[in-house]
């Protein structure tokens, strides 16, 4: 089992649901004072980060928990691979986090939606 499992639901936007209340509570009951860090680990747990999939920290102007999947690498060098990505295919984010809790919203509904972003290119 894992803490949550994703769904890209029709709209783009991402689902994450809870998919083992044991595994989940047992990740609430760390102590992070950043809350992303409970996402991060979440995912970790399910098996999403390095499959793939990321979760993100500081993009652009906010602090909103992030979701990227598909990281775009640049072109640089042998290895297209080294460094760290300059996008993502996918970008999805709670908007609302300044005004309700994704993590509470989890426990309340047993699910909670983020928002696809529309790509924006780093490189220029």
């Amino acid at each position: 089992m894992s803490a949550i499992r994703f769904t890209v639901l029709d709209n783009t936007n991402l689902r994450i649901a809870i998919d083992d209340h044991n595994d989940f509570q047992d990740i609430l009951s760390r102590r992070y004072c950043d809350e992303r860090h409970y996402l991060a680990d979440m995912m970790e747990d399910s098996g999403y980060i390095g499959n793939d999939w990321d979760c993100l920290y500081n993009i652009g102007l906010t602090e909103a928990p992030v979701i990227g999947q598909g990281a775009i690498y640049p072109e640089d060098g042998d290895n297209s691979h080294d460094g760290y990505p300059v996008n993502y295919e996918n970008l999805w984010y709670f908007g609302d986090y300044m005004l309700r809790d994704y993590i509470e919203l989890l426990q309340e509904e047993g699910y909670v939606d983020f928002t696809r972003h529309t790509l924006f290119d780093y490189t220029h």
